[in-house]
């Protein structure tokens, strides 16, 4: 594996946390936290240190290896193989579902005469070929798409300043404390799958791998700044009922934009950012795939995923309706499953850690 450093490593895990929370999953947190969404960010936020505490906790352990090879090396090659599969197969259905999202958003603002299958293979050409130069071309493009991206979101940011009014994200609190909690959970579970994905790396690999555990904390509070940003600047814009009616509020909330009085029309630059954030999601995702079924980079292997996804997102998102249906009622158990398989990985080091602090 090529050599990347603790930055780069953080830019994957930023953009991977912010493109799984915006576009349905913006949506499905105002739906169920109505406008005290924001306060559910912010419960998430916190009780989210205790997720990242379990990754790192892994993350640590044999950092010669990547979380594949730990986990053989955990239960076995036979059990830890059947953990790395279902690993592997509930990332590759959140990726189809990434990918519908993607192609759904670009076919209906951008592009609504094109064949959807047409403009997913755009997307795909893209992934296939960034995950074929390996994890440090994947590393790199984050880097510097994080960058632009930033950027983009500063200045969405500020033209939303203008349109922002207070009363919209009142009352506090209104029916309780119980849908900003229901909306807490979900950003937590939307965060589980990005955290994984950075596990491929062997913390060894990275250049400066001393710094690793600040860089992430650091990136996840980054991460969860910006999500809360963005609930509180679309909602105080939108207000919240029509924060419900659009199945893309932010970019709705983007279109309100007029910088200096003149330079307006700006949200399909703007935009952008949460394209390039799916793109590096979906690329990670493939090159976690593809390195838990072989080590060695397997062109053949990124080809077979990344038409699969394309495939997949076609055949069994037939309709928009099913997707939502999907959202809104099973998605969560998958974030549920991949919760039980880290805590049980985390168990599991704990134990190997006492009998070999026994043994000794």
């Amino acid at each position: 594996m090529k050599k990347i450093n603790s930055l780069q490593l953080t830019s994957m895990v930023i953009m991977v946390i912010i493109s799984a929370t915006f576009g349905k999953g913006f949506y499905t947190l105002v739906k169920s936290s109505g406008v005290d969404a924001w306060i559910g960010v912010i419960i998430s936020a916190v009780i989210g240190f205790l997720l990242i505490f379990l990754f790192l906790y892994i993350f640590n352990y044999e950092p010669d290896l990547s979380l594949p090879e730990k986990n053989k090396k955990l239960f076995g090659k036979t059990f830890g193989t059947i953990i790395n599969y279902l690993i592997a197969i509930i990332i590759f259905i959140t990726s189809v579902s990434l990918f519908y999202d993607l192609i759904g958003f670009i076919s209906s603002q951008f592009l609504s005469e094109t064949p959807i299958l047409f403009i997913g293979l755009m997307f795909v050409f893209v992934i296939i070929y960034i995950n074929v130069k390996g994890i440090e071309v994947i590393s790199r493009t984050a880097f510097i798409l994080l960058i632009i991206s930033l950027i983009s979101f500063l200045i969405g940011g500020i033209g939303l300043l203008n349109n922002f009014e207070l009363l919209n994200i009142k009352p506090f609190l209104e029916f309780g404390i119980q849908p900003p909690i229901k909306g807490s959970i979900y950003i937590l579970m939307l965060n589980i799958m990005p955290t994984i994905l950075f596990l491929i790396v062997p913390k060894n690999t990275l250049v400066d791998n001393k710094k690793t555990n600040t860089y992430l904390t650091f990136g996840y509070i980054i991460s969860m700044i910006l999500i809360f940003l963005t609930v509180i600047l679309i909602i105080g814009n939108l207000g919240i009922d029509l924060t419900k009616i659009y199945l893309y509020p932010e970019y709705i909330a983007l279109k309100r934009i007029n910088i200096f009085n003149f330079l307006d029309r700006i949200e399909n630059i703007i935009v952008i950012q949460w394209i390039f954030c799916l793109i590096i999601n979906i690329s990670l995702s493939v090159y976690f795939m593809t390195n838990t079924i072989k080590k060695n980079n397997n062109k053949l292997i990124v080809y077979i995923i990344t038409l699969l996804i394309l495939l997949a997102s076609n055949v069994v998102f037939k309709n928009t309706t099913l997707y939502n249906a999907y959202v809104y009622n099973i998605a969560i158990y998958f974030k549920y499953a991949l919760l039980f398989i880290i805590i049980l990985i985390s168990i599991k080091i704990k134990i190997d850690r006492m009998k070999k602090s026994k043994e000794n």
